[in-house]
């Protein structure tokens, strides 16, 4: 998985998106006969789904990093040359490790609500374990877009192209926001047969219900606060950005639990700390990105264009 990852990094970095997802396209057509293969024919049951995914996973690792051998590009991966440059490395920790501590603290962050979720009837964690399915959904979508949005404003503010950061920015916002709001309101609209496709009792859906319902219509302001995010990355800036998200998705929603979830305790009161927390992250996030570009040095951006 990290070198399909990596290889996926480096492609998109250059604008070649197309090529990882055939690879992975391969590889899931591939699990999914291996799996059928594995546990209908085989009766291998759990043991095959694994040795499917293990193979499946071997393979989308293999295309990629064979094409990464062979291309003759400069963003090629040659063994030869391989040797250890100490600046570049330090570059990318900078970048890299903020932004993995980011992922951490996201998921520290979760467990907390998930903890608030707990203290509610078992009927009400199942109901949003089943209305939790649409997150990564839409999540996974919209971050194409900030993927996008870092690779091609560090490409361009490596190239000097100033004009084309701030397009950048906002068409990456704009897209990720309008799919954000389609999948959100049909999720909204069809809320039932969504959620009737992991469970069939009434008080289960029920409860799904409300959380797709306030869900489905904020998912389109946490892009303004991961673009922002990204669009700073994009500028080689990790840090900051790092301790905003955390500011907000962490130390601001811990506060609410603590303060207005203890005391109203109604599932309303849980789930809207994900937009109030979306808008307070993307005020400070804008306001940053909003910074860093005024301060990027002019002269920079003159000297490329001549």
């Amino acid at each position: 998985m990290a070198i399909y990852n990596y290889g996926n990094a480096v492609l998109s970095a250059v604008g070649d998106t197309r090529r990882p997802l055939k690879y992975l396209t391969i590889s899931g057509i591939l699990n999914v006969i291996l799996n059928l293969l594995f546990v209908i024919c085989f009766h291998l049951d759990v043991m095959g789904v694994a040795l499917a995914s293990i193979i499946t996973q071997y393979l989308s690792a293999f295309l990629i990093m064979r094409f990464l051998l062979t291309c003759k590009t400069e963003y090629g991966l040659s063994l030869r040359d391989f040797t250890f440059d100490g600046k570049l490395a330090t570059k990318v920790l900078a970048i890299g490790i903020p932004s993995g501590l980011q992922n951490i603290l996201f998921s520290i962050s979760n467990l907390f609500i998930q903890s608030a979720i707990n203290s509610f009837d078992h009927v009400v964690v199942e109901g949003n374990t089943a209305g939790g399915n649409a997150d990564g959904i839409v999540y996974d979508i919209m971050a194409a877009f900030y993927t996008a949005c870092t690779s091609f404003i560090a490409q361009n503010y490596g190239a000097g192209k100033r004009d084309r950061i701030l397009k950048i920015y906002f068409w990456t916002l704009f897209y990720a926001s309008v799919i954000a709001l389609l999948l959100g309101g049909l999720l909204v609209i069809f809320k039932t047969p969504f959620l009737s496709l992991f469970t069939d009792d009434s008080e289960v859906i029920k409860y799904g219900k409300i959380r797709l319902g306030i869900m489905g219509c904020t998912y389109f302001i946490s892009a303004f606060m991961d673009n922002a995010v990204s669009g700073a990355r994009g500028l080689g800036k990790s840090i900051v950005p790092t301790t905003i998200i955390i500011s907000g998705t962490v130390v601001f929603r811990t506060i609410w639990l603590l303060t207005v979830f203890n005391h109203f305790h109604t599932l309303p009161s849980l789930y809207l700390v994900y937009c109030v927390s979306w808008i307070f992250t993307a005020i400070i996030g804008n306001l940053y990105f909003a910074h860093v570009y005024r301060g990027l040095p002019k002269e920079q951006f003159v000297l490329a264009e001549n």
